[in-house]
């Protein structure tokens, strides 16, 4: 009879958080959040838009990566002229761990005039291979 190895390992979630505001874009429009290390995997996450964007006609924020420049990964355009949550629509990862090193970004696209207010908060939580933070010994 062939013997299977039970993995003991265990590992705690960790989460990253990122707030931006109005004058975060002022150079661009692609902020890097989040950096992630090869081996990484994004479980979940939403963006938090606490002071809604003051533009003159429309802004709208997305979540992606600097894989290929992937700015609408995780989560396509949402509007950011009102406040409240919204989770990331692409996770987790659907090809699994990323390979390389990334960078979660935010990419503002915004029409009128330009913004006096706003600000978000990105949360990312994630997990990193291999990694262990603790073992579960117990085999029941």
């Amino acid at each position: 009879m062939a013997k299977t190895a039970i993995n003991v390992g265990r590992q705690t979630v960790l989460s990253a958080v990122r707030t931006f505001n109005y004058e975060d874009f002022a150079d661009g429009v692609t902020v890097a959040a989040v950096h992630l290390k090869p081996g990484t995997r994004i479980l979940r996450g939403w963006l938090d838009v606490t002071t809604a964007w003051d533009t003159g006609t429309t802004a709208t924020l997305s979540v992606g990566d600097t894989l290929a420049d992937d700015v609408d990964k995780y989560l396509t355009a949402t509007n950011c002229k009102a406040t409240g949550i919204t989770e990331l629509d692409g996770t987790p990862v659907a090809d699994g761990e990323v390979s390389t090193a990334e960078t979660v970004t935010v990419t503002i696209a915004a029409v009128g005039t330009a913004a006096t207010q706003g600000e978000a908060t990105l949360f990312v939580e994630y997990v990193e291979s291999p990694r262990t933070t603790e073992f579960h010994t117990y085999r029941g």
